[in-house]
């Protein structure tokens, strides 16, 4: 029963909203129309546990907590609830930054040698603006034994080159932000740590405070969990990151401190109305195709733009300034993969009418049909929606629902979604690469090679392709 209330809910949301004339403001809504959909949301993607705000002009719209923090002690999220944000830190330290620039500590286009000592010549052209937009170049430190001391690790780093020439593409990498670390520390003379706390959030440790450890015990944390789909349950993450990664992924925080955080900065407290527009103003490129901010992501829902950030999948942040609309979400796990940018854009939409974007609402019919319906009973919805919808480009959504059901053990059931997804983007690699992995874990070998053979054929560059058509040749002459 829960499942068809689930899939009811859903409708019903769609059916209110569908229609921007019938919400003609954010007063037409209430308290229960939200948390309706987020507990939908909740229970369709098996979030354990959800912290969420709303910020409509300048006022705390809605604020709301839902799940467990620990599965195990049953601990309940609420305001002490504190969330490892993961990547969402990002924006701090960019706001950290820019308020270095606005006092003269420091300049976009210094470099970083500046303020590094001991890096290689071929670093020497890397600006600190190329680290905030993700466009230095160099190599990810992830690739690399955490346990290297910083200088073992940079002289690792120069050895093995560059990746692209500065300011030339985005290609996100930690490395980027853990050298802005290292130059806060040079100009102010304080940790990392302790400049962001004492100049953007309230410097009590127990609100907001830096660890990339999961695995710590630590009061009041929600615990992050992964899904395993072999042992059909949660586990909690335990990864430890180190101190170097607390400039890119290592702020935990409450949804109180991270609300007050947001209003500082929209009441120019943390930086100048000037300078804050600087931080959110689009950097250009050398490939003139990709878009990025100072630290900050570009996010399309409709014809509406919004910025922010996400992390781990788990946590996101977004600012709708057009609209003075910001919504927070922080969350602790999922079963399928990430959902908080779509629940981010149909919170926004219920909450503006403006902001409503039909598609959005589409693609999350879309999820949870196939994850909750009878195969058979989704597919004749999918024919209906994509009657309304011949123009919708849905191959993403139907790659990860592919995904999703595989890990179920669904196999068969992918192969069908698969196959929409080939016949509806014939020219895509990737989806035939998705519709050849599906096959071979349904140990139909040779329609595996078939699609594999085409994946590659449409992207030559297709290492997977070339190793899984190896594989199966292998598996096959010894059949043989």
């Amino acid at each position: 029963m829960k499942y068809i209330l689930s899939i009811g809910v859903m409708l019903c949301l769609l059916s209110c909203f569908s229609n921007k004339n019938e919400v003609k403001s954010s007063e037409a809504l209430n308290k229960n129309v939200l948390e309706t959909y987020l507990k939908s949301m909740a229970q369709t993607h098996a979030i354990p546990g959800m912290a969420v705000a709303i910020i409509k002009d300048d006022q705390v719209y809605y604020q709301g907590y839902f799940g467990l923090a620990d599965l195990e002690s049953r601990d309940s999220i609420d305001d002490r609830t504190i969330f490892r944000i993961y990547s969402t830190t990002k924006l701090l330290t960019s706001t950290g930054i820019f308020q270095l620039i606005a006092n003269g500590k420091i300049a976009l286009n210094d470099k970083i040698n500046t303020y590094v000592e001991g890096l290689p010549p071929s670093w020497n052209d890397i600006e600190i603006q190329h680290l905030l937009t993700h466009s230095s170049g160099l190599p990810d430190i992830i690739w690399y034994d955490n346990q290297l001391g910083d200088q073992e690790l940079i002289n690792k780093m120069g050895s093995d080159g560059m990746v692209f020439k500065p300011g030339e593409q985005f290609w996100y990498n930690q490395t980027n932000y853990w050298l802005l670390s290292r130059a806060v520390e040079k100009i102010t003379g304080m940790s990392f740590e302790s400049f962001i706390i004492q100049n953007q959030l309230s410097g009590d440790s127990t609100h907001s405070f830096f660890s990339s450890n999961s695995a710590k015990i630590i009061p009041h944390r929600a615990n992050k969990y992964e899904y395993n789909f072999e042992k059909r349950e949660f586990e909690k993450t335990t990864n430890n990151d180190g101190r170097r990664a607390h400039p890119g992924n290592g702020l935990n925080i409450t949804l109180n401190a991270l609300i007050a955080w947001n209003k500082k900065l929209d009441d120019n407290q943390l930086l100048d109305s000037v300078t804050k527009v600087n931080m959110w103003r689009s950097f250009e490129f050398g490939n003139k195709k990709d878009k990025f901010r100072y630290g900050w992501g570009d996010y399309t829902s409709g014809s509406t733009e919004s910025i922010g950030f996400t992390g781990g999948g788990v946590s996101g942040f977004r600012k709708f300034t057009k609209n003075n609309l910001s919504i927070l979400f922080l969350s602790n796990g999922y079963k399928y993969f990430p959902v908080h940018d779509l629940i981010i854009n149909h919170l926004a939409g219920l909450v503006d009418s403006n902001l409503l974007n039909p598609e959005s609402l589409v693609k999350e019919t879309i999820q949870s049909d196939f994850i909750l319906l009878p195969i058979q009973q989704a597919l004749l919805n999918y024919q209906d929606i994509r009657k309304q919808n011949p123009n919708l480009d849905l191959e993403g959504i139907l790659n990860s629902l592919g995904y999703a059901l595989m890990k179920e053990d669904r196999v068969k059931d992918a192969i069908e979604v698969l196959a929409i997804n080939v016949e509806e983007n014939p020219n895509s690699s990737n989806v035939y690469d998705s519709y050849a992995e599906a096959y071979f874990k349904n140990r139909q070998y040779e329609q595996s090679l078939k699609y594999y053979k085409k994946s590659l054929e449409l992207d030559p560059t297709n290492n997977n392709a070339v190793a899984m058509i190896e594989e199966i040749n292998q598996h096959l002459s010894n059949k043989k």
